[in-house]
């Protein structure tokens, strides 16, 4: 004779956990139409109005999550059996909250990129930041390199860190180059190298030149202080 199990049915479940789903799907739509646009050819009126109703989608998440908090507690405190789904239920927003961080810091870093600066076509040095390690004389540096163009086509080239020259030429120049690294994206590209320094006396600033392959693109270069993108300095 076959055994059946009843599961009894408890509507408060159900709704917990639909709203629960709910949730989800939001925080990924609102990720998924970010990107969408982000990557959509860095049209910038688009992606202006894709980081304000992102940041409305965010607001609206924030509250569903309220919500759902709120009913999680209280399916919590009505019977044993749903202290189960309760948990579930704040596990799942415990990790719907870590994504909703990362998806913010996302936001922060595309938000830059509307910055008057970074509407000319070409390509730009977005961010340069140097960090000792814990090696003496070693250390480790990270770039975000970006490009507006309207064909959206692939940069590729390479992008050297040196020592800048102390001459007075117009043009910034290596006098001496510490790393060289490749690169190859269509909208921005986060690059990372090391080098180290032995010769006693730090350099009074450093440049870095980004040189294309194709002759479409012109060479770009930056000179920075040391003590400007030097963190953690001692």
């Amino acid at each position: 004779m076959a055994h059946y199990r009843v599961k009894p049915h408890d509507p408060r479940r159900h709704t917990v956990r639909l709203a629960l789903y709910g949730l989800v799907a939001a925080g990924l739509l609102a990720i998924a139409f970010t990107v969408g646009y982000l990557f959509a050819g860095y049209r910038y009126e688009a992606l202006s109005e894709a980081v304000g109703q992102l940041r409305t989608q965010l607001d609206a998440t924030q509250s569903q999550r309220r919500e759902l908090q709120q009913r999680a507690s209280l399916a919590e405190r009505t019977s044993e059996s749903n202290r189960a789904e309760a948990q579930e239920a704040r596990q799942a927003l415990a990790e719907l909250q870590s994504q909703l961080i990362e998806l913010r810091e996302e936001l922060v870093f595309y938000q830059s990129l509307l910055s008057p600066a970074e509407r000319d076509p070409g390509l730009h040095i977005k961010s340069f930041e140097v960090l000792p390690t814990e090696q003496p004389n070693h250390y480790q540096y990270l770039l975000i390199l970006t490009q507006v163009r309207s064909n959206s086509r692939f940069a590729s080239g390479h992008v050297s860190v040196g020592v800048a020259s102390a001459s007075d030429e117009t043009e910034p120049s290596i006098e001496r180059e510490l790393d060289r690294q490749d690169f190859r994206y269509k909208f921005f590209q986060r690059v990372s190298g090391e080098f180290e320094w032995k010769e006693g006396a730090l350099p009074a600033e450093l440049i870095v030149t980004v040189s294309p392959s194709s002759g479409r693109l012109e060479s770009v270069a930056e000179v920075y202080p040391w003590q400007s993108v030097v963190s953690g300095e001692q």
